[in-house]
């Protein structure tokens, strides 16, 4: 029999000869029929492997929702740590054969802020396929010590959860138990948290429209690429930057 048959045709060999396995009654034949079978599958998987993005397909099909186990003490909310997304993407790509690696591509440090652009490289062991994910992180810290590296961990959390598609468990009921009676209830939290962020994204808007600004004008005024998906620290920040910028010009916003 040629090697040469298209996979279907091996396919249908293979279940022909697993019939047969099944209602042979002489062992010799039983143990012939087993090992083309088998000879024939390998063939199969051998000749067909498994494509990267089909592998991470099935990883998605495995994961759940990622519980927000953060909390920051000072804007009142809880969030999801790198940590937690670690721990649910590591199983699955291990058993897929997916290795995973953060690179760091540029750093800017001023005035103890740092923003970051990261790279999140998987590769199929197998076959050698690479698939990459770039992520920006922004981060302030008043000693200046920290910021980097507060600045990487959120890139290399966010490069992750948009790599495998990743959902956050925002179930109010679940972050009430998992934190102490003497915060406030993450579900106030939550609510405080969106208004203000939809207050600031609102003023945003007004000074850009007041001030004739663009979208395109927004980086090089508030040192964000995008806007788009940001948490309630960075639309702050850019808002400040913004004010900042309009007030510098001379213009009343």
């Amino acid at each position: 029999m040629s090697w040469q048959l298209k996979e279907s045709q091996l396919q249908m060999v293979a279940a022909e000869r697993h019939a047969q396995w099944q209602w042979t009654k002489s062992e010799k034949d039983r143990k012939r029929y087993y090992r083309a079978v088998r000879a024939l599958e390998r063939h199969i998987a051998e000749a067909n492997p498994m494509k990267i993005y089909q592998k991470m397909l099935e990883i998605q099909k495995s994961l759940k929702a990622v519980p927000k186990n953060g909390f920051n003490s000072f804007h009142k909310y809880n969030y999801v740590t790198k940590a937690d997304v670690l721990q649910a993407v590591s199983g699955p790509c291990a058993e897929q054969g997916i290795v995973h690696y953060v690179t760091v591509l540029d750093t800017t440090i001023d005035s103890g802020c740092a923003f970051v652009k990261v790279e999140l490289t998987l590769v199929d062991a197998e076959t050698g396929e690479k698939v990459t994910v770039v992520a920006s992180g922004y981060s302030e810290d008043k000693k200046g010590d920290k910021a980097v590296f507060k600045a990487q961990t959120g890139a290399s959390k966010y490069a992750y959860l948009q790599a495998f598609g990743l959902a956050t468990d925002d179930d109010p009921e679940n972050e009430q138990e998992a934190k102490p009676a003497s915060k406030p209830t993450p579900d106030t939290a939550d609510l405080k948290t969106q208004k203000a962020m939809k207050e600031y994204r609102e003023m945003i808007g007004q000074i850009m429209e007041q001030n004739q600004l663009s979208k395109e004008d927004m980086p090089s005024i508030t040192g964000y690429p995008t806007l788009e998906g940001a948490d309630l620290l960075m639309l702050e920040n850019a808002f400040k930057r913004l004010v900042s910028h309009i007030e510098q010009r001379g213009v009343v916003a």
